[in-house]
C-alpha cells in the first residue's frame, strides 16, 4: 500500500485532471474554473420587445464551417441591456456551467425602434 508520505501530492482539476500549480486556489483549472467565471463578448441588438444578446460559442464545434451562436435575452428595450452572469445551456464537452456576458467596446448596439425610448 502506498501512503501520501511515499509519493508527492499533486492537486488536479476535478473535471479534466490537469495538474494545478501549488499557488492555484480551488479545485478546478482555468478552463473549468468555477472560481473564475469565463467571460464572453456579446453583440447587442434590439429585438421586437427586448434586447437580444448574441455570441459565438467558443465551446460548441462549428456547424457547416460557421460558429454556433447562442442567444440570451437582455431585458426590456426601455432599460439598458442587462449583461452579467448567465447559466450555460451549452451541452458541448468542456462547456462551463455558466459565464459572464460582457459587451465589447467595439460592438455596435442597434438602436431601439423609433416608437420606443431607451433610458440613459
Amino acid at each position: 500500500m502506498v501512503t501520501t508520505y511515499q509519493r508527492p501530492l499533486v492537486r488536479t482539476c476535478l473535471d479534466c485532471g490537469a495538474t494545478l500549480l501549488p499557488e492555484h486556489r480551488g479545485f478546478y483549472c482555468e478552463t473549468h474554473g468555477r472560481e473564475s467565471t469565463p467571460r464572453v463578448d456579446v453583440t447587442i441588438t434590439a429585438g421586437a420587445e427586448c434586447w437580444i444578446l448574441i455570441f459565438a460559442c467558443p465551446w460548441c464545434p462549428p456547424r457547416r464551417g460557421q460558429p454556433r451562436v447562442h442567444l440570451h435575452g437582455g431585458g426590456p428595450l426601455s432599460e439598458p441591456p442587462s449583461l452579467g452572469h448567465r447559466v450555460s445551456h451549452c451541452h458541448a464537452p468542456g462547456a462551463p456551467g455558466g459565464y459572464d456576458l460582457i459587451g465589447a467596446p467595439s460592438v455596435k448596439t442597434a438602436a431601439a425602434p423609433e416608437n420606443q425610448e431607451v433610458a440613459d
